[in-house]
């Protein structure tokens, strides 16, 4: 037979009886949160978990890409520096008969299937695509080379992020397509087409804009 000593029991249950007691005399609400519509609140300057988490992994061929064809069609904006579109789709040409050249958004871009078809078929419009893969952004950048296409720049940021801060406060866009937006129903910081996207292409774009959602 295996004595066991009640001493140690005691003690536990002495505890136990402790905790409850004290929980009880500080008379804590327990939350019942089954039926709560508390809608979670993210400041829009920390980037969601998802950002990294959705990563697609990136392959050797699409690092090399990135590395040697970036520099010639992505862009990088700062908070204090948005993007000077007339000098980087045109560097050479004077801002005042660029700035009027029809410009196309794409938001979500992916490796740019749409994008290189509207670019290859519109030789005399700009397009700029944005989005946050590395894996698609890296693609579309080979596809660009290999065609010869010099009318399409590439932007990695959030969308929403670029149309507040990354461009210059002067409507940019003729254009603006969003194809095949996440259906996030329960994420809404994830929906591409919700309040401030629009409003934020709104500012951006010129009379007469519009505005393709499929």
């Amino acid at each position: 037979k295996i004595k066991m000593s009640r001493r140690p029991i005691i003690g536990l249950l002495a505890l136990l009886a402790s905790v409850v007691a004290t929980t009880a005399a500080m008379n804590v609400p327990i939350r019942d949160t089954s039926t709560s519509t508390t809608t979670r609140v993210r400041s829009r300057n920390t980037k969601p978990a998802w950002y990294k988490a959705r990563q697609r992994p990136i392959t050797p061929g699409q690092k090399a890409a990135l590395r040697t064809l970036w520099p010639q069609y992505g862009l990088t904006f700062s908070y204090h520096s948005p993007l000077d579109l007339p000098s980087a789709f045109h560097p050479r040409t004077p801002k005042t008969t660029t700035a009027t050249t029809p410009t196309t958004l794409e938001i979500g871009c992916g490796a740019g299937e749409a994008l290189l078809e509207y670019a290859a078929s519109n030789p005399s419009r700009n397009f700029l695509g944005v989005d946050w893969y590395r894996s698609g952004l890296a693609t579309c950048c080979t596809a660009l080379n290999v065609r010869g296409l010099t009318n399409a720049r590439l932007v990695r940021a959030d969308a929403h992020l670029l149309l507040d801060r990354g461009l210059p406060p002067a409507p940019t866009f003729d254009e603006v397509l969003i194809f095949f937006p996440d259906p996030w129903y329960r994420a809404e910081e994830r929906r591409m087409v919700r309040a401030e996207i629009i409003e934020g292409i709104g500012k951006r774009m010129r009379g007469g804009g519009v505005l393709h959602v499929a």
